[in-house]
């Protein structure tokens, strides 16, 4: 299981991803800074969630033929240098940059996802998920509170900035060993015949796909209110500093996806998404009608609990439907649903928050949790049986 592939992955993934997750919870702090309003902050982070939107149709074919480690060492180098532009203390510099980092992330993770199902075995594939979505959560265990703590009395933007930029362009070499191993493969492996079979011209986008994405969408749009919005959302409620739900809520989620383990494929994907929703659910509740920072705090945490079992499980069916041919195209397609969470997540929440009030923000991604879970319910008998 944990092959030289796989490893090398994780580290490649966790890195980057820790350099994003630097910036994700100061961006409404930063646009607030610099004079703008919770709208404009949605919209900062749908500036860098729709570029990465955009592109994955194209840069999923392409990197079925350049090669998945080569698109994700792409995807890495091009974050480190987008994340440059951040030193320039302006709302459109921000905005330039955070679109350049979109389609940078665009890259890095059709290359990893792609990745992730060759490396995986077969049979082994939720398990494997698994340890790869500890990698990237683990992302979020230190580094956002690292983020607020330098935001708020380490050093301001320019030290946010300066640290997110140097702990990605650390994944560089690690994604460029990635690189030469699978050109090396590919030059090793004999050539592919040439011919017009049904797998060939079998569709990336199938209905194993579509329930996978209608499944992860109702997990990643809500994911904001509470991951970009939290720390916001406690100041302006006056109950304090929040830096300790990403240590605690990543801490919790990596040693539940360990604890799962190989039993991820026994269990069912269906199974782990059913008790995701319930507790995003459960956890949303919470924030909404809390009034103090422990139920706030527990809350949250509890919530957290959603995306670390339907992430890695509606990534596992997506890898399960994807053609093999057409992994890279159709992994592209299946992640389009974490931008779009990310993206029109970031924009719901933020006009829902001018609108109705940050505590009520809440009243929307609980919305979203419970049609993903009447969603699971109407397609309950078509999901795979778990593995013996």
């Amino acid at each position: 299981m944990f092959s030289k592939s796989l490893m090398l992955l994780c580290a490649s993934m966790f890195l980057a991803y820790a350099g994003q997750a630097i910036l994700t919870p100061i961006i409404p702090i930063y646009v607030n800074r610099l004079g703008g309003s919770t709208s404009v902050a949605g919209f900062a982070l749908l500036a860098f969630a729709a570029p990465s939107f955009l592109v994955r149709p194209i840069l999923g074919p392409m990197a079925d033929r350049i090669g998945h480690a080569v698109m994700l060492t792409f995807g890495v180098i091009s974050l480190a240098l987008a994340g440059l532009t951040f030193f320039i203390p302006s709302l459109i510099a921000l905005f330039i940059g955070s679109a350049a980092r979109g389609l940078a992330w665009g890259a890095l993770n059709i290359g990893g996802y792609a990745h992730l199902a060759t490396a995986a075995p077969p049979d082994r594939r939720g398990e494997a998920t698994g340890y790869f979505y500890s990698a990237i959560t683990g992302a979020f265990v230190v580094f956002p509170a690292l983020g607020l703590w330098l935001m708020n009395g380490g050093g301001g933007p320019v030290a946010v900035f300066a640290t997110s930029f140097a702990v990605t362009a650390v994944a560089i070499p690690i994604a460029l060993r990635m690189r030469r191993r699978e050109l090396a493969d590919r030059r090793a492996a004999p050539p592919e015949p040439e011919t017009a079979s049904a797998p060939a011209r079998a569709s990336a986008l199938n209905r194993g796909i579509v329930i996978a994405m209608v499944l992860s969408l109702c997990q990643t749009l809500p994911a904001p209110a509470i991951a970009a919005f939290l720390p916001l959302f406690a100041q302006k409620e006056g109950l304090g500093d929040v830096s300790m739900y990403y240590i605690v809520s990543g801490i919790l989620i990596v040693l539940m996806r360990f604890v799962l383990g190989k039993r991820a494929d026994s269990l069912g994907q269906g199974t782990l998404i059913a008790v995701g929703f319930v507790a995003q659910t459960i956890g949303l509740i919470m924030i909404w009608r809390g009034h103090t920072l422990p139920i706030v705090l527990v809350g949250a945490i509890i919530a957290s609990i959603g995306p670390g079992l339907i992430g890695a499980a509606t990534t596992t069916l997506a890898m399960d439907a994807a053609p093999p041919e057409r992994r890279g195209q159709a992994m592209a397609i299946f992640t389009m649903t974490f931008q779009i969470g990310a993206g029109l997540g970031s924009v719901f929440s933020g006009m829902l928050a001018d609108l109705l009030g940050v505590r009520d923000m809440y009243l929307g991604s609980l919305a979203i949790s419970l049609i993903g879970t009447i969603f699971l319910v109407a397609v309950w008998k078509t999901m795979p049986r778990p593995v013996r």
